[in-house]
């Protein structure tokens, strides 16, 4: 892996065990990005991502702990040395339309104010399969507290989508290792909404 990346664009991929939906995600990902540098940062997966990752011709680094936060901690420093403008943070199981990167790519470009936008999988109509998935319930409660305690409203403070401005993050260590909202940075704009 070379630290010194010639790209405006980095697409930082956190994985465990999604052989199904990474190739998928690099494709797309590829189809609307020119040139972009993809790292694929793999938790020791047991089935074959790492293949697929490679059969892409992607780089691929392990993470020495676990969760979410240990693998983006790894990619920051592995990329200490790197100068983009922009990070990407994809999870790999192909459940972020990579159409709307550029756009939010457009949100930081126009708006030098803003930080980092956040993809927003509650764009649709409130419906009652929403009101009984514990998951949604839940992630409500989180953009509520986010915004009592950070005064941004997000109302998917778990996104798995994001993009950010690399001078914010370069320097930047994840204190929580796992999936929790330590991993999370504060939004300076909304989810992005058709």
């Amino acid at each position: 892996m070379d630290e010194y990346v010639n790209s405006d664009v980095v697409v930082l991929i956190p994985t465990l065990n999604e052989e199904e939906g990474l190739a998928a995600t690099v494709l797309e990902v590829m189809q609307f990005l020119n040139k972009p540098y993809i790292l694929v940062v793999d938790g020791n997966s047991s089935d074959g991502t790492v293949d697929v990752a490679k059969r892409l011709g992607l780089d691929v680094v392990f993470q020495d702990g676990k969760g979410k936060g240990d693998a983006i901690g790894k990619a920051l420093k592995l990329l200490r040395y790197a100068d983009p403008k922009y990070a990407v943070f994809i999870d790999a199981d192909f459940t972020y339309p990579a159409e709307y990167i550029p756009r939010m790519i457009g949100v930081l470009e126009e708006n030098p104010e803003v930080g980092m936008v956040c993809g927003d999988r509650f764009d649709k109509p409130f419906g009652m399969a929403n009101v009984r998935s514990a998951y949604y319930l839940g992630n409500r409660f989180l953009a509520f507290a986010h915004f009592m305690v950070n005064g941004v409203n997000m109302r998917d403070p778990l996104t798995g989508l994001r993009v950010v401005r690399w001078e914010m993050i370069k320097d930047w260590q994840p204190r929580s290792k796992g999936c929790g909202s330590g991993t999370q940075l504060s939004c300076g704009e909304e989810g992005l909404q058709d």
